[in-house]
């Protein structure tokens, strides 16, 4: 009797096994599915939901307090599901048509501390519409601020 619960015993325990290596297995499947193969090759090429094609900063070198356009241009522009995640600092984003997460927005320039002397600010932004299957797109970018008179 007690070989016999052995024996049984054992069997579930491979088939827990077997039932987490198929699971594992499938994982992997989606995760590359996700990425994207990159025919046979260790790196995966990430499949992205668009692409950007251009930051535009209208004027290109803004003064302490004022005001900078910025535009993020992408590939799919008519795709309204996308959201644009700017990374400046919230307080002094300046909504364009009743949005901050818009593919424009205005940003009002911080002052410079003194000590700071490459008054290069580095901002990132993110677009995501939303979609599970793919990554979304990020491009980072400098802005320029000078001093009130310089």
């Amino acid at each position: 009797m007690r070989s016999v619960f052995l024996i049984s015993s054992i069997f579930n325990v491979l088939r827990c096994l077997f039932l987490c290596l198929v699971t594992l297995l499938c994982l992997n499947s989606c995760e590359l599915d996700l990425i994207g193969d990159s025919g046979g090759g260790d790196d995966p090429i990430p499949v992205y939901q668009t692409e950007i094609l251009e930051i535009r900063m209208t004027p290109d070198t803004v003064a302490v307090n004022d005001t900078l356009l910025i535009e993020c241009i992408i590939k799919d522009s008519l795709d309204t599901r996308f959201v644009f995640q700017w990374g400046l600092n919230e307080a002094r984003i300046v909504p364009v048509n009743g949005r901050t997460d818009g593919s424009i927005i205005r940003w009002v320039a911080s002052d410079i501390p003194d000590n700071d002397e490459a008054r290069e600010r580095i901002a990132i932004v993110a677009v995501d519409n939303g979609s599970i299957d793919s990554l979304k797109a990020t491009k980072s970018f400098t802005i320029i601020v000078k001093r009130q008179g310089e």
